[in-house]
């Protein structure tokens, strides 16, 4: 258990309770900047997509729009967005009309192969099995899952 100063002082100890208490200096490795892509296992979580076999499936449009989602999601990161997953392509200034062609022409087979859905007009929400988030991966999972669940309609 990791507590505070303040709280290891206002800690009570009934008759017989002892109290052991170790410090650790944690030392962090310098790293780059870096993103949690899926690697296509699984565990008792979920299923992650794994990145590499999706990046094959794309022509160069769809790359190009999966770049442009990925340094949206990387500016969600940064400015510590709470749904980093969530991407609003028209409040970028990187979003060109070269991109909103390539995103309304490409879109479907996008969706299809499981990158991204559509949350309303103009916001998009990344898998979370692909580009992992920081934080919020339940609630992020939870949205996708309600977008994408495929409606059956008895006859």
């Amino acid at each position: 258990m990791v507590v505070t100063k303040k709280e290891l002082m206002d800690i009570e100890l009934k008759d017989g309770e002892l109290l052991e208490v170790s410090k650790k200096k944690v030392q962090r490795e310098p790293m780059p900047p870096w993103n949690m892509v899926g690697n296509g296992m699984s565990n008792r979580v979920g299923v992650s997509m794994d990145f590499i076999d999706i990046c094959a499936e794309l022509n160069q449009a769809e790359l190009k729009l999966f770049k442009f989602f990925r340094d949206m999601y990387n500016n969600n990161v940064r400015y510590k967005e709470n749904e980093t997953n969530i991407v609003v392509p028209s409040k970028s200034e990187w979003y060109t009309p070269y991109l909103a062609k390539a995103l309304e022409k490409n879109y479907k087979h996008m969706e299809y192969v499981g990158i991204i859905t559509r949350v309303k007009r103009g916001v998009y929400l990344i898998n979370p099995n692909l580009l992992i988030p920081i934080s919020g991966y339940g609630g992020a999972m939870a949205l996708w899952n309600k977008l994408t669940a495929k409606e059956v309609v008895d006859e």
